[in-house]
């Protein structure tokens, strides 16, 4: 008789980190954003190596732990992989190239390009000492512009951002590559209404004021926000679990196996899930229940950029199992 397994990878802020060494390889286990953490919490694999003790860089390589398909890879000048030296290429799930980066002894150095999952090219961006310098544009998917940074050989100039629609976002200055002294957010409406005035230095947030869309200043004042379940991941947990225990997931897998699934989801401004979409497609009817569990969830708290609730994006990966 068949056992049935659930296997929930989860988004954890853990700053503890897992390691082994196997012959010349060392495994380290991450977080969405690369930081350390459990190995039954990771997202991502990261393995280092060398292909020849004799070289002086080592080969640095990160795969989902629920996929193990590559997401990045590049070289590193030490065995911890926190060195970062040359280029690096990070990919979609699907093994489309997703950015190339380039790094001098862990500083961002060059030109930094990102593509859409489609081909299309998303930014470009270039650095210098690890300072945003030269021209840097970011792309809409109708070719109209997000931001726009132009910038001395120093990093020294202005920024601008645009809404979809061609109405200002924000404006700012840059000095040394960083954002200085005040910059200005604007609502999508006719007129420029500032929703937000926000004081940097050196890219640090020193102050802010918040606005209504009539002017009027506003005693919550939040620059940004992830969107997050209600309740929190304990919250988000017990619902995925009790979904994947109600479904009978089972029935789909003919015989003792694993499937996995990355599901690709929004959570738009008002709260609720405007779409969601398994990432690489394989069981038709597994790929329709992990994204019909995240289109059913209710009671979320949109992501806020800059005082206005935004759509954020979200990837919730799946483990389904089951066992002699």
């Amino acid at each position: 008789m068949s056992k049935k397994y659930i296997f929930l990878l989860l988004f954890s802020l853990s700053l503890q980190k897992s390691f082994s060494q196997e012959t010349d390889t060392l495994h380290y286990y991450v977080d969405a954003y690369e930081k350390p953490t459990q190995q039954e919490m990771a997202i991502y694999h990261i393995r280092v190596y060398k292909e020849r003790p004799t070289d002086s860089l080592w080969k640095w390589a990160k795969y989902g732990k629920a996929e193990n398909n590559l997401f990045a890879s590049g070289s590193t000048k030490d065995p911890q992989g926190k060195i970062k030296h040359g280029n690096f290429i990070y990919y979609y799930i699907d093994g489309a190239k997703n950015e190339s980066r380039y790094y001098e002894n862990n500083k961002k150095e060059g030109e930094w390009i990102q593509w859409q999952d489609d081909g299309k090219i998303l930014s470009k961006r270039h650095y210098t000492n690890g300072k945003m310098t030269g021209a840097n544009i970011t792309w809409y998917d109708n070719g109209n512009i997000i931001d726009s940074t132009i910038l001395d050989g120093s990093g020294n100039g202005m920024g601008y951002g645009f809404y979809g629609s061609g109405i200002k976002r924000y404006e700012g200055k840059f000095t040394a590559g960083s954002k200085t002294g005040t910059w200005n957010y604007y609502y999508n409406l006719p007129g420029f209404p500032r929703s937000m005035e926000v004081i940097f230095e050196a890219d640090s947030l020193v102050s802010s004021k918040c606005f209504d869309e009539k002017g009027q200043p506003l005693d919550l004042c939040v620059y940004e926000k992830e969107a997050a379940f209600i309740g929190g991941e304990k919250a988000w947990v017990k619902y995925l679990v009790k979904e994947l225990t109600d479904s009978d997931y089972e029935r789909y897998l003919k015989k003792a196996g694993i499937y996995k699934v990355m599901v690709r989801f929004t959570v738009s401004k008002d709260g609720t899930i405007s779409s969601a979409k398994v990432e690489t497609r394989g069981i038709k009817k597994l790929d329709k229940l992990a994204e019909d569990i995240i289109l059913n969830s209710t009671g979320w708290e949109p992501a806020i950029q800059y005082n206005q609730k935004v759509n954020a994006y979200r990837r919730q990966p799946f483990t389904f199992a089951v066992r002699d």
